[in-house]
């Protein structure tokens, strides 16, 4: 594949069809540093979903135009040599950017613009969300236990857990507290929750 020749047929030839331009787009990306290939008729096709017919038209009327020529082989698929240059008709490559591969040699990296990507951040893993809620669970117990049963959570039931041990009305007395992997299983975190009143009553 010859990038010099992609960013002909992609950003330099105008002033053909949109069929056209994806055959030419085709010869293109199978072409050598001489502009040069051999694709089969249905290798054609298939890359620029046109039919022979269209193929066999649109190679005719860009030889016209002067954008390639053809050069039959006995028994082996035609060559296509395709005329790359900077312009075609009243387009000038700079408009699109154009960089041919010799130009691009001889460019200084330090004048090259870079592309800064920002990723997002990444999703914490099941284990960190998992330190997270044994450290503010109230009760210790059975720690094996209640790791699997996180981790058999989805993400985003993991994630529910850990903002409903906030708001949780867990009792002040451990005994009446249930173990961590009871609380996960039974999925305590979606319980209907008790609040005190001011006479220290529980009221819902």
């Amino acid at each position: 594949m010859s990038i010099q020749a992609i960013n002909w047929a992609l950003n330099v030839v105008t002033n053909i069809t949109s069929t056209q331009k994806a055959i030419l787009i085709a010869l293109a990306d199978r072409a050598n540093e001489d502009g040069e290939c051999w694709p089969s008729y249905d290798d054609i096709c298939a890359r620029s979903c046109a039919t022979r017919n269209t193929v066999y038209s649109s190679l005719v009327k860009m030889q016209e135009l002067g954008l390639l020529t053809k050069t039959r082989r006995f028994s082996k698929s035609t060559i296509y040599k395709l005329h790359i240059s900077t312009h075609f008709g009243d387009i000038s490559s700079n408009d699109f950017g154009y960089i041919s591969s010799t130009n691009f040699a001889d460019m200084d990296s330090t004048n090259i613009d870079t592309l800064t990507i920002n990723e997002p951040p990444k999703e914490s893993s099941w284990s960190k969300r998992f330190d997270e809620f044994w450290s503010k669970y109230p009760k210790k117990v059975a720690k094996p236990k209640a790791e699997k049963s996180f981790k058999n959570l989805t993400v985003k039931d993991q994630k529910a857990a850990l903002a409903g041990l906030s708001g949780y009305a867990f009792s002040s007395d451990k005994q009446y507290i249930p173990n961590p992997t009871t609380w996960l299983n039974q999925r305590r975190w979606e319980d209907e929750q008790e609040t005190k009143t001011n006479t220290g009553a529980f009221e819902i």
